[in-house]
């Protein structure tokens, strides 16, 4: 299966934005499982729709093609995808030392941090990294 990022599936495929509900989540690129957004999806090739879908791992995907398993959102787009298996990669990743940064920020804003724990945590991550 190839993988995309939301980036360039915005870009690519050049998504529709969501008519009968503007605000909806992914720029207003989405659309609901249901009423009259679906019948709304329904209109179009099932090669210009494409479904968000949740896996067993709390992860989330856009891929291409209609499916009801595990579905949350639809997406319809401008150009259609060709006839392969695609998946647009949500699941933001940081790297370990993006992730002693946040963690250090979040500490200090919700003042649990001191010297101590700082040390501590500082010890740890040159363990891992």
């Amino acid at each position: 299966m190839k993988t995309i990022s939301f980036d360039k599936f915005v870009k690519k495929y050049e998504p529709l934005k969501n008519n009968i509900n503007p605000d909806d989540c992914y720029g207003g690129y989405s659309f609901e499982t249901y009423g009259e957004e679906l019948k709304h999806v329904q209109c179009f090739l099932n090669k210009n729709i494409w479904t968000l879908v949740d896996t067993d791992d709390e992860l989330q995907f856009i891929i291409s093609g209609f499916h009801i398993v595990n579905r949350s959102k639809y997406f319809i787009t401008k150009k259609p995808w060709k006839p392969e298996n695609i998946q647009v990669d949500l699941n933001e990743k940081i790297n370990v030392n993006s992730a002693k940064y946040l963690v250090l920020h979040f500490l200090q804003e919700e003042n649990i941090l001191n010297e101590i724990i700082e040390d501590k945590l500082h010890n740890y991550w040159s363990n891992i990294t």
